[in-house]
């Protein structure tokens, strides 16, 4: 299924133009496409293309958008959260 994951990757990107996630945050989800050609999917090898996606994968330095240890000052209770 060509384009299959488009419109994942269309929420993402679109995510990331908002500010909901950071743009350095985008490379934690990975896609594997596969060739082009239809016919060649059934052949394909799926489970290696994967490994070769993670492999290649690396570590940068996102910064979360938030903290989730810190309380916000002054808050009731324990649900407020305070953004970093």
């Amino acid at each position: 299924m060509l384009s299959f994951w488009e419109p994942l990757r269309a929420l993402i990107r679109g995510a990331i133009e908002s500010g909901f996630i950071r743009d350095t945050s985008e490379r934690l989800v990975i896609f594997v496409d596969g060739p082009e050609n239809q016919d060649d999917h059934e052949t394909f090898d799926w489970g290696k293309a994967a490994l070769e996606a993670i492999d290649s994968w690396e570590v940068g330095n996102a910064v979360p958008l938030f903290d989730w240890s810190k309380r916000e000052a002054g808050s009731a209770g324990s649900d407020a959260l305070k953004s970093t």
